[in-house]
């Protein structure tokens, strides 16, 4: 063809590699840029969404949101009333003061030949069997009698006398409020916190009872 410059492979070779050596370089330079704009976020940011969570701590509240979201605590004190909140608690708590509660309960006298025979007629035969209070019946007295037990370690209940002497009611007490102390004389007393929920003329103020007026189980 007239007039069309013909180049020698040889050189269009060179010249290829030429151009294709600076377009790498012209890349290279674009990418470099690109990435001297970008923002370095710290590994901090990621450090607690990606820590381990193979070992998550036992917790009564918020245990679900801190294996999820890491470790956080809710810093709630755990004490004998909100572990209850804990179905493994309560359903233990439940079992045994239940089982405890549905026992038979009897009231026996000796006899003269060595035996023992029921005392039905005895005044504490009705009051262990079937009414320790008139609020209470003999299965809710000894079911609450045996929680107090299983998760303070001690079950006290206030013993009513009349002007006789006898035994008439057993009321439960709660175990947090009592203290067991000796007088300076060495003799051994119980004091009782009363609350809110006693006797309007009693709140807020200590109760001293002598031995005789307290069971202790």
């Amino acid at each position: 063809m007239a007039g069309a410059f013909l180049m020698p492979f040889g050189l269009y070779n060179l010249t290829k590699q030429g151009v294709g050596r600076q377009r790498a370089s012209l890349r290279r330079r674009l990418l470099s840029v690109r990435f001297s704009e970008r923002r370095v976020v710290p590994m901090g940011l990621f450090s607690g969404l990606f820590r381990a969570r193979d070992a998550p701590t036992n917790r009564t509240s918020g245990s679900a949101y801190s294996f999820f979201m890491g470790g956080s605590t809710s810093g709630k004190r755990v004490n004998e009333r909100s572990s209850m909140q804990m179905t493994a608690v309560y359903s233990c708590v439940r079992i045994l003061s239940e089982a405890v509660a549905g026992l038979p309960l009897h009231f026996y006298r000796y006899t003269d030949n060595g035996g023992k025979e029921k005392a039905a007629d005895h005044p504490l035969y009705f009051l262990l069997h079937d009414e320790p209070n008139p609020e209470m019946t003999s299965f809710v007295f000894r079911e609450t009698l045996m929680t107090h037990l299983l998760l303070w370690g001690n079950a006290y209940s206030q013993i009513i006398r009349n002007g006789k002497g006898e035994v008439i009611a057993l009321y439960p007490l709660m175990p947090d409020r009592m203290t067991v102390d000796r007088d300076e004389k060495g003799q051994l007393y119980y004091s009782y916190l009363t609350g809110n929920d006693d006797a309007p003329t009693m709140k807020g103020s200590t109760v001293n009872l002598s031995p005789s007026d307290v069971l202790q189980n």
